[in-house]
């Protein structure tokens, strides 16, 4: 009998965690679960109560709920290659797979059983990021939605090589020399993922872009600080000497990211093939995540929130009750602790029919500290999947950050 093992990459990162962990239970017999940050964000962790060897306790409850065997490799990790070359290293069985917090599988058993009799050394999976329940990207209406890599026979790929196949954020890293060329993939996709990427809560996905936003500073350097700017950061203690790590945090927490934005891209959107009783085992997921975004615009009535100089403020307004966290008739108004030199607002839309993607410039009244903006008619439109507003704030004093509440 064949025997499987898997390795999961991971810190602090489970919204999604346990619906992933259940679309692979009784397909594997162990899971080696590398966990633990970055060497280049402890200040980082540390500053914010975190602990940068562990995640938080909520990750090893949802992974012993599972019932997947598990073990786990806890330290700080110089970056992401070292840190999956660990894990595909501690796997003990013949097939590796590899796995990710955010994603749903779905087994094509006939062409799973065929590449394991096939010889190939890679099987691969289509990998669409899910819109919204029904929705996904792809790069065409026509073809198919792009293949990852899911499983690797160790007995023909080292660990170091495994990585040469892997979509991985190198910002400010490199692979380590690996040969590439000679491995065979089996042709068909032995499994379809549901990429969930943008479906994590507010706190999860702030988490998740500490992780973005770091790696991008340590190659390009801070621009919101004279000095800072343009070349790369090694120690972010340098940055912390003009913004907190609680303030950085809780400006992350107003960004893209964190709100479930993105861009197309290029790519289209298309209906989902699987069938409302497939997504009905995480589409639960997108609800939770709406919850929590406005449950993040009723916080920016509560009490000041931070913002980066320039870099736009994101409200997701997808449907109406997030609307009314914010909105008063048709006026959202925003008051900063500075004078104020320019600012600047957008709505975003994601839509199921083209244009996928859209954007309008909104009127944006400036006086002092205060910001007036005024928006359209906000009934949804006909193919619409997702709205945002952003803003974005110059301050008159030059600052890289400032702090601003909704009035």
């Amino acid at each position: 009998m064949t025997s499987f093992s898997a390795y999961l990459s991971i810190y602090n990162d489970w919204d999604l965690l346990g619906p992933a962990l259940a679309s692979m239970k009784g397909r594997i017999q162990e899971l080696v679960v590398v966990d633990g940050a970055y060497e280049w964000m402890v200040p980082y962790l540390q500053a914010v109560g975190k602990d940068p060897l562990r995640s938080d306790p909520a990750l090893y409850e949802i992974i012993e709920t599972s019932g997947i065997p598990a073990r786990f490799i806890n330290r700080c990790w110089a970056n992401e290659p070292e840190k999956r070359i660990a894990g595909y290293a501690a796997c003990q069985t013949d097939y590796v797979f590899r796995v990710d917090a955010d994603e749903i599988l779905f087994f094509n058993e006939k062409a799973f059983d065929a590449y394991l009799s096939s010889g190939q050394a890679i099987g691969e999976m289509e990998m669409p990021l899910y819109d919204s329940p029904g929705y996904v990207h792809a790069q065409d209406q026509v073809s198919g939605f792009g293949k990852q890599p899911l499983i690797f026979d160790a007995r023909q790929l080292r660990p170091e090589e495994h990585l040469q196949y892997l979509w991985l954020v190198l910002t400010a890293d490199t692979l380590p020399k690996g040969v590439k060329g000679g491995v065979t993939f089996y042709p068909e996709p032995v499994a379809f993922n549901a990429h969930l990427s943008t479906w994590r809560t507010a706190t999860g996905a702030s988490q998740r872009a500490a992780f973005y936003s770091m790696n991008w500073v340590r190659a390009n350097g801070f621009p919101w600080v004279e000095g800072l700017s343009g070349k790369p950061i090694a120690d972010f203690r340098e940055i912390f000497e003009y913004i907190s790590p609680r303030h950085f945090s809780s400006a992350l927490a107003r960004g893209a990211v964190a709100n479930g934005h993105f861009s197309i891209l290029g790519n289209v959107i298309r209906k989902s093939p699987l069938s409302t009783e497939q997504e009905a085992s995480f589409a639960h997921l997108y609800e939770n995540h709406l919850a929590s975004s406005f449950e993040l615009n009723e916080q920016a009535r509560a009490g000041e929130q931070i913002f980066l100089a320039g870099s736009p403020i994101f409200f997701n307004i997808s449907r109406e009750d997030g609307r009314l966290s914010l909105l008063k008739d048709k006026e959202f108004r925003l008051r900063t602790a500075d004078q104020l030199s320019m600012a600047r607002s957008k709505l975003h839309y994601i839509n199921a029919e083209a244009p996928f993607e859209s954007t309008l410039d909104l009127e944006t009244k400036l006086e002092g500290n205060e910001i007036e903006i005024l928006l359209p008619d906000m009934a949804p439109m006909p193919s619409e999947i997702r709205c945002g507003l952003s803003v974005s704030i110059w301050p008159l004093s030059g600052k890289g950050f400032g702090s601003f509440i909704v009035i």
